[in-house]
């Protein structure tokens, strides 16, 4: 296998709720998603978008890259790597073969992050399935106010890329059937 390469993953609606949670200040968990308007009620919960404001001047996602800044050792939230949150073992897979500084995760509600790059839990999705009660979880190409993360701090240079078209009859999470593969050696880069 080619470990020069790197990977890009999109993420996935399937996630264990095991990630930790920032705090408000009050003491509620704060789980962040498309539109905390529309989600349900709760005493224990604050729901919120990522780019909400935290305090005065900085959102939630400034203070998620400060957090990751200055907490190399230890992790007082319990966040977990970018890649951890998944149920789906396509991303451990990915990086148990590529390693984290080589797979990069696309999650709807942060942007492109490095694989070790510690998030809460958060429930943000692009599919069409969250609809009616569970409206609140998607994000739409039509928002606006997302300062979405890239995590590559250099554009790609990719002179003599090739696109292939990946084959398949799977209509939804191809990708971790092309990830499998990948990582079986059966598509060569």
């Amino acid at each position: 296998m080619n470990r020069d390469v790197s990977v890009v993953i999109q993420g996935a609606a399937g996630k264990n709720a095991n990630a930790g949670h920032f705090m408000s200040k009050d003491g509620r968990r704060i789980p962040f998603v498309a539109d905390h308007g529309r989600a349900p009620a709760s005493a224990s919960i604050m729901y919120r978008r990522p780019d909400d404001m935290a305090s005065p001047g900085r959102s939630y996602r400034d203070m998620l890259v400060a957090y990751n800044r200055a907490r190399r050792a230890e992790n007082p939230f319990g966040l977990l790597p970018a890649w951890k949150p998944y149920r789906n073992d396509a991303y451990g897979r990915l990086a148990e073969n590529f390693g984290t500084r080589k797979l990069f995760i696309l999650p709807a509600g942060w942007g492109l992050l490095s694989a070790d790059f510690r998030t809460p839990y958060y429930d943000v999705t692009f599919s069409n399935s969250a609809r009616g009660e569970n409206a609140y979880k998607r994000r739409s190409i039509r928002d606006s106010g997302y300062r979405d993360l890239c995590m590559s701090h250099t554009p790609p240079d990719a002179p003599g890329c090739m696109l292939r078209l990946y084959e398949t009859t799977t209509r939804t999470n191809w990708h971790y059937e092309c990830a499998r593969k990948l990582i079986d050696g059966a598509i060569a880069i």
